[in-house]
């Protein structure tokens, strides 16, 4: 059998629950935090929205966000769904993402 990094989620998720999955923190202050728990409760709800509005095995999404635990969720959350996540972070430069967004060859729209 083959693990995938959400079974994986959803293992940990099962055994330690109320547990810390991810603390944020920002210029050495925690600025938000999520349980397992919380986070395979969310991610699959991603999962199965995504699935609803078409989203196939394979298919890139674009995440283009900041760097957070709701990047981080969702990020599992496509996962779960079968896609596969490119994270653009908005510091890059207009002809870096420019690159990025012609090369993921990811749908316009799901």
């Amino acid at each position: 059998m083959i693990e995938t990094l959400s079974s994986l989620f959803d293992q940990t998720a099962i055994r330690l629950g109320q547990k810390e999955a991810i603390l944020f923190l920002k210029k050495g202050r925690i600025e938000s935090r999520i349980t397992y728990s919380s986070l395979k409760k969310i991610s699959d709800r991603i999962a199965s929205g995504l699935k609803e509005m078409g989203l196939e095995k394979g298919d890139r999404i674009i995440l283009y966000m900041p760097k957070s635990v709701e990047a981080v969720v969702i990020h599992v959350g496509i996962q779960k769904a079968g896609g596969i996540s490119v994270i653009l972070n908005p510091g890059f430069k207009k002809d870096e993402l420019a690159y990025f967004l012609k090369d993921t060859d990811a749908r316009s729209s799901l």
